[in-house]
């Protein structure tokens, strides 16, 4: 990732943490908010984390990376539950420290360590569990940095990469651009595509698990005439804060609209290092 990319996501997450600071406890998923209900497959289920926990079986001298930590509330959760090591990257500074004060009222420092770092910029670690929930879209090279990630893993090591993926008759939507440099996103790929990257990159599927449907219900019409909206004021945005937020609300409502017409889909998937 160039650093005019970098510091264009850094930006993103950090206008994202300066929007939720006073919202929410100081320990919250920075990823989607899913509404599991009575399904089976996910009784008893608040989020993504509780799906790692039952599904993937660690021992306490595993350690996990979470490439895309947020404020550290999963890599937390996850160090608790199996008494294992984990260490979170980021490029939001502003998250980098509410995780290490996170750690600390955890009680959890001599097991979590949080650090501002890049995806590509691993350098010979050996981890068993790397999870990447709604970051790695943000890779400049998406194929590059699998490969990265797949050699900070150990052989039998897994990756929980949980992400949006196009449908692939909605390629050329007039909004996928739109989505792209609002967040950052370099390709919007499709499911296949980007399974085409996880070969190239000799990460190979294990399971695959749909989110979509958990999500709450948006209504497309009304997010489409908020998109409208928001580009009628966009012209009133002068400052490059400014300009970083409406792009971030204009992305969620890209989203939304996408979710809304079966645009985009949400899926979990696990792969392994073999």
């Amino acid at each position: 990732m160039g650093d005019l990319e970098q510091v264009k996501v850094e930006n993103i997450y950090n206008s994202l943490f300066k929007f939720e600071d006073g919202k929410r406890a100081k320990l919250y998923p920075i990823h989607k908010k899913l509404q599991f209900g009575n399904n089976v497959n996910f009784k008893g289920f608040n989020d993504i984390s509780d799906w790692i926990v039952t599904n993937i079986k660690l021992n306490k001298s595993a350690k996990i990376l979470d490439a895309g930590c947020g404020v550290g509330y999963v890599l937390l959760k996850l160090c608790r539950a199996y008494n294992c090591n984990g260490m979170g990257i980021s490029l939001s500074n502003k998250e980098i420290e509410a995780a290490k004060a996170n750690t600390t009222e955890q009680q959890l420092e001599k097991q979590c360590t949080f650090t501002v770092k890049n995806f590509d910029d691993l350098n010979g670690e050996s981890f068993d569990l790397i999870i990447a929930i709604e970051s790695i879209k943000h890779a400049n090279n998406i194929e590059h940095t699998l490969k990265i990630l797949q050699q900070n893993l150990k052989v039998n090591g897994q990756i929980i990469i949980v992400e949006d993926y196009l449908s692939p008759s909605y390629s050329n939507h007039s909004l996928t651009k739109a989505f792209s440099y609002a967040w950052n996103v370099p390709i919007v790929y499709t499911e296949s595509e980007f399974e085409n990257y996880c070969n190239k990159a000799q990460l190979f599927y294990t399971k695959s698990v749909v989110l979509s449907s958990f999500l709450p219900k948006k209504n497309k019409i009304l997010c489409y005439l908020k998109l409208l909206l928001l580009k009628a004021s966009s012209k009133f945005a002068l400052t490059t804060e400014k300009q970083t937020q409406l792009n971030i609300y204009k992305g969620a409502l890209i989203m939304d609209y996408f979710y809304a017409c079966g645009i985009f889909e949400y899926k979990l998937k696990v792969l392994q290092k073999l």
